[in-house]
Order: C-alpha cells, then structure tokens, then sequence
C-alpha cells in the first residue's frame, strides 16, 4: 500500500520573518541602524579616532625629549631623583614614584648625543633610536604594606600603576592588575635589594624615585621652553607634517625636525637661565655675607 502524503500537507512551516531596520529602529525612540550597518559605522569612528589620537601623540615630546629641550639628561633626573627618594626612605601606602629602568636610560643617553650634536644640516633620519623605548612618564602608587610572598620568601608592595603625557600633564588610567595565564593578578613591586632600594616590576629592574624632582624640571620647560617648540611646530606644513608622522619611530624624527629649527632658540634661552641663574647666586651671597657683617661681634679697644 503506498504511502499517503497527505499528513505532511498539515505541517506548517516557519515563516522566517526578516529582521528589517525599521523592526529596529525605534523601539526606544531612537533611530537605530540595524546592527552590521551600526558595527561598521563604529568601526570606522574608532580608526578615525584612534588614528587622530596616535598623530596627537606623535606631536607631543615624550618623557625624555622634554629634558632636552632644557638640556637636562635623563641619568642626572634619574640621580637625583632616587637620592632624593633613598633619603626619605618612605614607602608607606599612596606615595607616589617616578619609575626609572634601563631602557628608557639607554633612550636618554642616544638624545643627549644627538642633539648634543645636531646641526642646521643634519638628516634627522639617521639619528632615529631604533630600539624600544617608553614614551610616557611612568609612576607607581604604593597601595599595600610590605608584604612577603608565602611561597617564594619575596618581599613586595602591590602598587598601582599610571603613566603621564609630559606635554598636556594629563595621566593614564591606573593599572591594579595584571593578567596571566588568562587570570588577573595584583601588581606586585618586588624589593629586590633593600639597602640599595632596587626593586623589579614585571620582571624588569627598576629604580624609585621622588617625583618632585621631574615634576619642578618639566613645570620650567614646559613655561621657558614649550612655547618655543610649538611656535615651530605651529609652522611645519601640512604635507612635511604626515611625512614626518608616517613611520614608527615618527615622533623622534618630528622632534629632531624641529629641534633643528629652534637650535639657536634654545641657545639663547638657555644662556639668559644660566646668567639669571648666576644673579641670584650671587645676589644671595652678598646678602649672607652683609647679614654675617652685620652679626659679628664688635671688638672693644682699650
């Protein structure tokens, strides 16, 4: 007997409805696009956004190209810095400390050098640090009593850690975590060497110190020399502008460009600090010496 084909006329089939964008558009008043179209219009926000960010950057000096500007090098902020931190001798929960590592003094040394010895005809190009080097001032913020690890024996503090735009002023958002191994861990700042205060953070050596120290430095580039620099920035075209924005190592070979420029600038501004400088100097030794004059004890004579 054949099979009757009747029963499956009595299926009703799904009737997929299509998502439209007007199903979507206003369910809360609002007119929405449909989603792929949505996706793709953030998309193409965020890379506007986020490649305007990275010119942004590309135009500030970073943490070692502002000493410059003074010519101030990093190894003696980084001297004075820690002296300074070492004799404190605090560590207590929400000191603020400047990081300094090795990396960021090899950078140093190379820009000292370089613009130690630029000229007016120098090819920037070939003066570009090739290696890795930081951009931001880098900070922790003691957020823990020494602590001792109970597997290892280490001693630590979590901290929290920030970076700052030299330029603007402006910090990063703070870092409490790491991951690893997909799970999150507190950051620990590991005491390396207590008599010495070396410490290792993320597995690197790294230095504490005061924050004073690059704080006062950077507020008299920032009002002696800062406007010197975007004076010039100020007149660079547009088209030399993306040419020297282009490649990786774009932001130092933008900052020797106008370096080159302001040479004579900084020069001349540094001269008149100096001779400023010396004034008060001595100024202030006159004055101890009328005040030591006036203090001596008068001699009797019979």
């Amino acid at each position: 007997m054949a099979q009757s084909n009747e029963a499956s006329t009595n299926v009703t089939t799904p009737v997929e409805t299509e998502v439209t964008e007007a199903t979507v558009d206003n369910t809360f008043g609002v007119q929405l696009k449909e989603h792929g179209e949505a996706r793709k219009s953030v998309t193409n926000l965020r890379s506007e956004e986020e490649e305007e960010f990275i010119l942004e950057s590309k135009l500030h000096v970073d943490v070692v190209q502002l000493l410059a500007l003074g010519l101030v090098s990093y190894a003696q902020v980084w001297d004075a810095s820690v002296t300074m931190a070492k004799s404190k001798n605090n560590y207590s929960i929400g000191r603020v400390f400047d990081i300094y590592e090795g990396s960021t003094d090899a950078y140093g040394d190379h820009v000292l050098n370089v613009t130690k010895s630029i000229t007016a005809d120098s090819v920037v190009d070939g003066l570009v640090y090739t290696n890795k080097y930081p951009v931001q001032r880098m900070q922790v913020i003691i957020n823990s009593e020494l602590k001792v690890d109970q597997y290892s024996g280490r001693s630590y503090y979590n901290v929290i850690r920030r970076g700052q735009n030299v330029t603007t002023g402006s910090y990063t958002a703070m870092t409490f975590s790491k991951k690893k191994f997909e799970s999150k861990t507190m950051l620990r700042l590991y005491v390396h060497n207590v008599e010495e205060q070396t410490f290792r953070l993320n597995g690197k050596a790294v230095s504490l110190g005061e924050p004073d120290v690059y704080t006062n430095i950077r507020s008299g580039v920032v009002a002696t020399f800062k406007p010197i620099y975007e004076a010039a920035l100020g007149k660079i075209s547009d088209d030399l502008m993306v040419h020297l924005t282009e490649s990786e190592k774009s932001n130092q070979k933008l900052f020797l460009t106008v370096y080159k420029q302001i040479l004579p600038q900084l020069k001349e501004t540094r001269k008149a600090l100096r001779e400023k400088r010396e004034q008060e100097i001595a100024q202030m030794a006159s004055q101890a010496i009328s005040n030591a004059e006036a203090h001596a004890p008068v001699n009797a004579t019979v």
